[in-house]
């Protein structure tokens, strides 16, 4: 890559066209420039990791229900493709993990309460150690405890802070928490946090979706990596050729 940065798929989108978080979008997401993929995962009623960003599955099933209070077998009936063509699935993890294993990097994004930390702490971690390939993922959240659980879990499995804001809480407490990334929105991305990240050693993986902040993210040293729904736009800027 030349030091250039990541290009990172947000919730694996490239053609909009194909439902969010599922391993068709993703594959066409890599396809179209996209050279590393951010997903989320959730825990399921029947005690299963999946790959989905809601709590509840209304936006993306049209029914109401929540993915906590929904088994893997029942969300497994569900097709996610609202256009003609095959039944498109809610994968799960596992599913995932197999597909993808040993091809790009996988920021996994956990969506995960507090009371749960631990045991889906356990569960993302053991799922990343069976790849055989743990280097190819890493953990991020806007959870900072849950972040810490999975570093006792196993200490070689990257963490990613996820932030909207950098207070004075996340500031002072962020050492306690042992993250290797910082995640924050590109728009509280301005000196006096690059020289803190820059002090405190952290890599930066920004969201970004506009052009002129797809252009500040690059120009960034800090910045390994760009979270965008934009990958195909952001290749262009950043020199790539996706057919490449």
């Amino acid at each position: 890559m030349e030091n250039k940065p990541l290009i990172l798929s947000h919730r694996g989108r490239g053609d909009h066209n194909l439902p969010e978080n599922t391993i068709e979008a993703c594959e066409l997401a890599i396809e179209q420039g996209a050279d590393a993929l951010e997903v989320d995962v959730r825990f399921c009623a029947s005690g299963e990791l999946v790959i989905f960003h809601d709590l509840f599955f209304k936006r993306m099933i049209g029914k109401k229900g929540s993915i906590w209070s929904t088994s893997l077998t029942d969300l497994k009936q569900f097709n996610l493709n609202k256009n003609a063509g095959p039944a498109i699935r809610i994968p799960t993890l596992k599913e995932f993990i197999n597909h993808f294993k040993g091809t790009v990097p996988i920021n996994l994004d956990a969506k995960v309460f507090t009371p749960v930390a631990g045991q889906f702490a356990k569960y993302i971690v053991r799922a990343i150690k069976g790849s055989g390939n743990r280097s190819q993922f890493w953990v991020s959240s806007f959870n900072p405890v849950f972040l810490r659980t999975v570093k006792y879990c196993s200490w070689d499995i990257r963490t990613g802070y996820l932030f909207e804001h950098f207070d004075m809480l996340r500031r002072f407490t962020e050492p306690f928490w042992y993250v290797d990334y910082w995640h924050p929105e590109i728009n509280i991305v301005n000196e006096h946090f690059l020289k803190l990240a820059a002090a405190k050693e952290k890599n930066i993986y920004v969201w970004a979706n506009d052009e002129k902040d797809m252009s500040h993210a690059l120009s960034i040293n800090l910045v390994k990596g760009i979270i965008t729904d934009y990958p195909q736009v952001l290749s262009k800027k950043n020199g790539q050729n996706p057919n490449n």
